[in-house]
């Protein structure tokens, strides 16, 4: 004897599994055709993610890195690192991973990123070095903002008169969050530059 129509229902509901937890927004999704193993960030860095982070009172940015094409494969892309440690990467080309990405700076790695900001006198820095002194350049355009102070520098990397502790604050500020992670490394970016700029 067939058991009734609802019966059956209740038969194959409670026998289908269960969906999974949703991935940890600290988790990194590998690209296709890449290693499913990402790369092993330092201790402060964030790993990459999809999902953006939940919303806290922290929100508000405390520093962030815009880094401008050049006459080459340059990457194109936005850091945003906020006061609570979340850090919000824009892939836009010659880049690994295009779009956004998720990562989380944990307190040594806050302190690290406003040390370096410290060490550079950002402070007093100009607003702007953008003397065309060779052509063909990137730019990079750096904000930084503790509550206390709020300031933003452009920076064209053919003014051959901006300081070296400007380009060296850019710097600290990409491996501070790992950014290859995102943007992938030099040599990764030379092999694929084809690939990189769609």
């Amino acid at each position: 004897m067939r058991p009734p129509i609802a019966c059956l229902v209740l038969i194959v509901s409670a026998c289908s599994p269960s969906l999974p937890p949703a991935a940890n927004a600290t988790a990194i999704s590998p690209l296709p055709g890449s290693s499913a193993t990402p790369p092993r960030p330092i201790s402060s860095a964030p790993p990459a993610s999809a999902t953006p982070p939940a919303a806290s009172a922290g929100e508000a940015p405390l520093a962030t890195l815009v880094r401008t094409a050049c006459y080459g494969f340059c990457p194109v892309y936005q850091l945003t690192v906020r006061a609570n440690g979340t850090v919000v990467y824009e892939g836009e080309s010659f880049v690994k991973v295009k779009g956004k990405a998720f990562g989380q700076l944990d307190e040594a790695g806050l302190t690290r990123l406003k040390q370096a900001f410290a060490a550079a006198k950002f402070g007093s820095l100009a607003s702007s070095y953008e003397t065309v002194s060779r052509t063909d350049a990137p730019s990079a355009v750096v904000s930084f903002a503790d509550g206390t102070q709020a300031k933003t520098v452009r920076h064209y990397h053919g003014d051959m008169a901006a300081p070296p502790e400007l380009s060296k604050l850019e710097e600290e500020i990409d491996t501070i969050v790992h950014v290859e992670q995102w943007i992938g490394t030099e040599d990764e970016r030379r092999k694929n530059s084809d690939v990189y700029a769609r």
